[in-house]
């Protein structure tokens, strides 16, 4: 033994801190791109102005946003288990498994907060700059059906994102 430190231990340890590295790093990449996923589309209904479309997304990042991650993490993990009708379905596979259930965990809080950041992005995306962004979409900028579909299909993607106001 060399001071505070265990070299011998230390180096018997290394093999399971490894795998506890690939772990944790499977666990954030697959977060990410989770969160990612669920994120933008459910941040561009956020924006919607219909209680009813918005409300329900507003409550689940109410949620996740203020409840502590652990707290989330026993809910999943143990409060899922006391339900038979859980344990009896098709996804009591991936629930009974600690990997699947942080993996769960963390997106959904992941998909909570990035949520928030992308509808208070598209809030604030004015209405000139998707109509350039349409014009960006358009193969040589001259075709105006082609422009009026992508004006379209974006203000339709935003949900009216400058709020009904024309500008």
């Amino acid at each position: 033994m060399l001071g505070p430190f265990d070299l011998e231990l230390i180096a018997k340890s290394l093999p399971e801190l490894f795998s506890g590295l690939v772990v944790t790093l499977q666990l954030t990449v697959l977060t990410v791109i989770g969160g990612i996923i669920l994120s933008i589309p459910l941040g561009v209904l956020r924006t919607s102005e219909r209680r009813w479309v918005s409300g329900p997304i507003w409550a689940y990042t109410y949620f996740f946003r203020g409840t502590p991650m652990l707290i989330q993490l026993f809910l999943i993990y143990y409060g899922l288990a006391q339900f038979k009708a859980v344990r009896s379905s098709g996804l009591w596979f991936i629930l009974r498994e600690g990997y699947w259930c942080c993996l769960l965990a963390f997106t959904l809080n992941t998909a909570a907060y990035t949520i928030e950041i992308v509808a208070g992005a598209l809030r604030n995306v004015p209405l000139g700059d998707i109509e350039a962004m349409a014009d960006a979409l358009t193969e040589d900028g001259h075709d105006e059906a082609a422009h009026s579909v992508n004006v379209a299909y974006i203000e339709a993607c935003a949900l009216d994102l400058d709020g009904g106001n024309d500008t």
